[in-house]
């Protein structure tokens, strides 16, 4: 069920019947799931969180560990690459490739126009939200703070 009209798409790809593939092949290793997952996948996962408690809880754990990630392909190569070196073998679950291309969107050249319009008085990609949009906005992320 979903409860709102937005959502990530490359979250819905996986399934439980990934976790148990993995664990079946890897019953030492840890599983890491991005918290829009579907409840079932992040409930049979080790970890289910945010973006930064994924690569926190990879970044801690001892080495020589298999760790599957279940969120964007981009992020899961991005932090197989920085972990290789420690033993941590990062990697995906899905058979399915579904990029974030939101997510995509962000780097480092559209940070440099943001700060270089700023920087001549120009507000570029400006968020505007009423007033009881902010308050709601604001519940809600209170709200996930709680639950995570």
């Amino acid at each position: 069920m979903l409860l709102w009209k937005g959502y990530c798409p490359v979250h819905q790809i996986f399934e439980p019947r990934h976790n148990v593939k993995f664990f079946n092949q890897h019953p030492e290793g840890l599983e890491n799931s991005h918290s829009e997952c579907r409840f079932e996948v992040c409930r049979l996962s080790g970890h289910a969180g945010f973006t930064e408690y994924i690569v926190k809880t990879i970044r801690e754990a001892v080495s020589n560990r298999r760790w599957p990630v279940e969120t964007d392909l981009n992020l899961v190569n991005c932090v197989a690459e920085e972990f290789k070196p420690q033993g941590k073998i990062v990697g995906f679950t899905s058979v399915l490739v579904c990029l974030c291309s939101t997510m995509n969107r962000i780097g480092s050249q559209h940070l440099a126009r943001c700060l270089e319009n700023l920087v001549d008085g120009n507000f570029v990609s400006a968020v505007q939200a009423l007033v009881r949009g902010r308050q709601l906005a604001k519940q809600a992320r209170q709200r996930v703070f709680k639950v995570s």
